[in-house]
Parts: structure tokens; sequence; C-alpha cells
């Protein structure tokens, strides 16, 4: 039998814990006379970063295929970290219609380092690569506040206008 308890942590620490705060006898039975064993469900355990918080998404797939999946965050994280991302042909050909057409792109995006739905980084080697295509970004930003610290916005748009001024020498 395969039983997953999304959201379901395993801490031997009694204080803040309520799985083992709660009444839970039919649990106890099951866990004292079944062989069981527990999964890590967050970092390189799952295919995220080190440190990274998983999701129910991430952790059904690698229970499922039996094996860790390397997720886009990691994938894209190591493709802007060897240069490859900057070289990808369908983005280089998106930024070179766009170049033709307007000299302009939209990019719209959550804007955190939340990790879950999207990286900040990942927008600000995008916003790199528009620069050196000669493609101007124009930048729609979505705040996050579930992920990370719901008032962190300004951290990130000032990333934001950092970038900027770095890419446009100002």
């Amino acid at each position: 039998m395969l039983l997953i308890l999304d959201g379901f942590g395993m801490n031997p620490s009694k204080a803040n814990n309520a799985v083992l705060q709660a009444n839970t006898p039919k649990l106890d039975e099951y866990f004292s006379e079944n062989q069981h064993t527990v999964l890590e469900a967050s970092g390189e355990a799952v295919g995220l970063p080190p440190g990274q918080m998983g999701n129910s998404e991430v952790g059904h797939m690698t229970i499922g295929c039996g094996t860790i999946i390397n997720q886009d965050l990691i994938r894209i994280n190591a493709a802007i970290a060897d240069g490859s991302f900057y070289e990808m042909s369908a983005l280089r050909r998106a930024l070179e219609k766009a170049k033709k057409k307007e000299g302009y792109i939209h990019i719209i995006g959550l804007m955190s380092d939340g990790g879950v739905h999207s990286h900040i980084n990942h927008t600000l080697a995008l916003m790199k690569l528009c620069h050196e295509v000669q493609v101007r970004p124009i930048l729609h930003v979505i705040t996050d506040g579930r992920d990370t610290a719901p008032k962190s916005a300004k951290k990130y748009i000032k990333r934001l206008e950092d970038t900027l001024k770095e890419v446009n020498g100002s």
C-alpha cells in the first residue's frame, strides 16, 4: 500500500508539532505494526536546489518515477550558470523576431526567489539576453507574498532596477 500524506511532516520535536500533539491512534497503530519509511520532500531529494521547499507536484513525480527528476528550477539555473540559456535557439529566434518587428518584448512573471512557480534570477537572465540581442524588455511584474514574505516585493523590484541599470550602463 502506498499512502501519501501531503503536508504531513515527521519531526521528533513535540514543540510546535501538530502531528505529534494530535490524537492519532490509527496512525500510531499503523506505524508501530507495519514497515514504513519517511521520504525527504525538499531540496536535492526531489530535484530542487539545496534548501528549496518541495511541493506536492515534485513529490508525487519523484515517487511516481521512482527516481529524482531535476525540476525546471534546477535545469534553468544550470543553463544560466553554464551559459546554454543564452544560446537557446528558440529563445533567440523569438527575441530576434521581436527585434525586427517592434524592438521590444513583454516579460510577464512572478518576481521573487520563492522558487516554487518562478525565480527572479531567470527573469534577470532574460533581461540580460534581451540587452545582448538589443530588444527592449517591458516588464509586467507580479509580486509574490505567498512563497516569500508578504511585504518583500521592494527588494525584488530593487534587484530588477539594479539589473536594468547594469545592462543599460547607467
